[in-house]
């Protein structure tokens, strides 16, 4: 009997059914644990290098386009400026110049020889010559002024014949600044956009003045073409765009529009720049403004990524800003973003449905020994 009841008290115990339970609850949680960590690391690794591939895209495509922009800003004021100067070179531009100033009213004999009266030399400027150098939508207005700054011609009637443009209602304007330079060079000078004080034109204007040299080399007087934002609206209209809140403009180091027409917007001419409030123009002549891509907050809390490159008209500094939204820019890659998310789920529930089979497989022994107890 105590051998019986020795044998009775050495028998293993089997487990108890919740005891086998638990152990395959356990294994069943560890195996999903295994498995779905990769795949979480993957996914939020995946996810931080398409934002960063997402942003470096955006930058080289923006930063192609304002380059590309910038080339054709430049080439829009390099073409007018050399036609501006071939114009101004023209014998016929003197003689002009010699039949609108009463100053020069013995200069006239010479060119009436050549070109007939003044009405005749008017009509071949006018109608033959200036044609072939600037063309009518290219230009707002042409003048010419004599050595005292008056106006002594308009074409189109912008300027008042007379008017003293080193005068006190004109004297702090960039434009006179631009005529009195111009005065001691031979060299095209370019005057930044501002509005006029006079002439009945509410609209940003830019101006060339190039002297214009008599028979001995001496200044008779300046040849000077106004022209507004239209020329430049034109080309900054002819990019391609990244998405509906992608802009170009041409802004100057003061952090004024020099356009008024993005690809999408519609922002007056010297205002501000939504983005460059604030910054002065030491900041904006900081190197490292003009790498990386910027992201920075609107007013309304709008989220803005923009790059800008920096160039020089005629001794002027200005630069070309792109701007997108955020929601423009990562629109891609959330779209990715959704179907990489999509494609991870079906993979976290295979492989959870996997690691539930492959516990039961292992916890089936113990099941069984359980039971057959």
């Amino acid at each position: 009997m105590n051998g019986t009841g020795g044998q009775g008290q050495d028998r293993v115990k089997p487990p108890e059914k919740r005891t086998i339970l638990g152990m395959g609850n356990r294994l069943v949680l560890w195996f999903v644990l295994f498995a779905l960590l990769p795949l979480g690391l993957t996914v939020l690794a995946g996810h931080m290098l398409l934002k960063v591939q997402t942003e470096d895209q955006t930058e080289r495509l923006m930063r192609s386009l304002a380059a590309s922009m910038k080339h054709d800003v430049e080439h829009y004021f390099e073409d007018m400026s050399m036609a501006f100067q071939a114009l101004s070179g023209r014998r016929i531009t003197r003689a002009m110049m010699d039949s609108v100033d009463s100053e020069r009213a013995g200069e006239r004999s010479s060119s009436h020889e050549i070109y007939g009266t003044p009405e005749d030399i008017r009509d071949e400027f006018e109608i033959t010559v200036l044609p072939q150098h600037l063309k009518p939508e290219s230009y707002r207005d042409l003048f010419m002024i004599d050595t005292r700054g008056v106006v002594t011609y308009s074409k189109n009637g912008g300027l008042a014949k007379g008017s003293d443009l080193f005068g006190k209602t004109y004297y702090d304007t960039l434009f006179s600044g631009a005529l009195k330079t111009a005065m001691n060079t031979d060299r095209v000078v370019f005057s930044d956009y501002e509005y006029a004080p006079q002439g009945g034109e509410n609209v940003p204007v830019a101006h060339m003045v190039k002297n214009l040299s008599g028979v001995n080399g001496e200044t008779i007087g300046l040849l000077a073409v106004r022209f507004d934002v239209e020329g430049l609206n034109r080309v900054v209209g002819v990019h391609a765009d990244l998405g509906q809140t992608f802009d170009l403009y041409l802004c100057g180091i003061d952090g004024r529009l020099r356009t008024d027409k993005g690809k999408r917007t519609v922002k007056k001419a010297l205002t501000p720049w939504d983005l460059a409030v604030g910054k002065t123009r030491e900041v904006w002549g900081k190197e490292d403004l003009h790498s990386g891509l910027n992201r920075q907050a609107t007013e309304d809390g709008t989220t803005m990524f923009w790059v800008s490159s920096p160039l020089t008209v005629l001794g002027v500094p200005f630069m070309i800003v792109a701007e997108m939204e955020g929601k423009d820019v990562y629109a891609m890659k959330d779209k990715v973003w959704a179907a990489l998310f999509f494609l991870a789920a079906i993979l976290a529930v295979v492989m959870a449905g996997l690691a539930v089979a492959l516990a039961g497989k292992i916890t089936q022994p113990v099941s069984a020994l359980g039971d057959w107890a």
